[in-house]
């Protein structure tokens, strides 16, 4: 649940939309509800709250099955998916950054706690996180505006394969300007505006 929030940075995980149910075996299982309030503009990053982080569960670190899925993740190929369902790029913008955020992070080794710990404000709310000044720094680099006005992914020279050049996870790099390498093993930005905030901020 927790990385899932991440990836979609919903805005709207409070306890009332964490269910416990039984499974077929009588097991007591988590299930979220209500995603209405997911995939933000990319620039209005400034209201995450998630309830489950103080959770001792999110302060243990991944298990290796959700360590192995996080590093299969290919924000890239997810993109092109959300495009051809007609979400607006700022939108598309935050799936792509929060889910690099999630593989750097815990490539890093970092807990579900330490992660949503980069992605809300602290106190009283009234400081960027480091996720929005990450994301604001990045925006800069790109000559963008940091206003509610809207863009194309293509503006912000954000590379994305060809939807014709994508199968199993794999992908030609010569239509994306050796940006990014698409491996078996996910994404690797390799000069992006976004890869390099990543990499030159702290994430302690």
């Amino acid at each position: 649940i927790g990385v899932l929030d991440i990836r979609l940075f919903n805005l709207d995980r409070h306890l009332g939309n964490i269910l416990v149910l039984k499974d077929s075996e009588g097991q007591h299982i988590l299930t979220p509800i209500d995603h209405g309030y997911t995939l933000p503009d990319i620039r209005d990053l400034s209201d995450a709250n998630f309830e489950w982080m103080y959770w001792k569960q999110c302060k243990e670190p991944f298990c290796q099955v959700v360590d192995d899925y996080i590093k299969r993740l290919n924000p890239f190929q997810d993109a092109m998916i959300l495009r051809s369902l007609s979400i607006q790029p700022p939108a598309i913008l935050t799936c792509v950054t929060t889910t690099l955020l999630l593989q750097y992070a815990a490539n890093q080794k970092l807990t579900l706690y330490d992660i949503a710990s980069l992605t809300q404000r602290s106190g009283l709310k009234q400081k960027p996180s480091q996720l929005e000044l990450i994301v604001k720094k990045a925006l800069e680099q790109c000559n963008e505006v940091f206003s509610p006005q809207q863009y194309n992914l293509s503006d912000l020279n954000i590379p994305l394969p060809s939807p014709k050049n994508v199968k199993n996870n794999t992908t030609n790099t010569n239509n994306m300007n050796n940006n990014v390498v698409i491996t078996e093993a996910g994404p690797t930005p390799k000069s992006s505006p976004l890869a390099s905030s990543l990499e030159s901020n702290s994430l302690d």
